[in-house]
Parts: C-alpha cells; sequence; structure tokens
C-alpha cells in the first residue's frame, strides 16, 4: 500500500550551511553518507558545491529573510529506485518550472543510524 507525504517548511538565515550538510550527510551528518541513493542539483554555474551556494544565501540574504523552502515527499515504496529518481524529477520539473536553484537528494529507507535499544 503506498504511502503518501509531503511537508513543507522554512529556513531562516543561518540554516542553509548546516542544513544542506544534514541533506547530504556530510560533515558531523557523514555517518548518514550511506543512507544517501541519489543527489541531483540545479545550482548557478559561480559555485562549485551545494554548500558554497547555501552558505552564500546565508551570507546574503536579509537578517529576518528565509534562506530556503524545504519540500520533504515520500516515494513509493512499490517502485524501483530508477522510477522513483524519474518521478521526484519530474515532481521538481512541474513544480519549480526551472525558474530556482536547488539542491535534493533521496535518501534510503533504512537508516545507517545504530539503534541504542
Amino acid at each position: 500500500m503506498a504511502n503518501y507525504h509531503l511537508n513543507i517548511s522554512y529556513g531562516r538565515v543561518g540554516k542553509g550551511g548546516p542544513h544542506i550538510d544534514y541533506i547530504l550527510g556530510q560533515n558531523k551528518y557523514a555517518n548518514k553518507e550511506n543512507e544517501i541513493k541519489y543527489t541531483n542539483h540545479n545550482l548557478p554555474n559561480w559555485c562549485k558545491s551545494p554548500k558554497e551556494f547555501w552558505v552564500a544565501a546565508d551570507d546574503n540574504e536579509r537578517i529576518n529573510g528565509t534562506v530556503y523552502k524545504e519540500i520533504r515527499i515520500s516515494l513509493p515504496n512499490e517502485l524501483s529506485h530508477e522510477k522513483n529518481i524519474e518521478l521526484l524529477n519530474e515532481f521538481i520539473d512541474t513544480i519549480l518550472e526551472g525558474k530556482y536553484h536547488y539542491s535534493v537528494s533521496i535518501h534510503s529507507k533504512e537508516s545507517s543510524y545504530k539503534k541504542i535499544f
């Protein structure tokens, strides 16, 4: 049975750099690296990495501004990994219409975090 979930949240100034680390499993979140099965970025030519882009957003947004909007969706378990990538890219193309820069990743269903119990 398909599970549906869509959530939108906002990130304030100073949250862009740390949040991209979390999303992509970098730096202090490197233990999540095995969870990330796909990444894609539509970033401007001047930046070399997603981190550089989101840190620049933190640095250049007004003090009480919004640096990013995060859209979290669950993808169907019933579809293959390739079909989920296709579905995600179609969703992005429909929603953003090529007008915005973004970072996206797909995390695996299994968490790489070790259970305490």
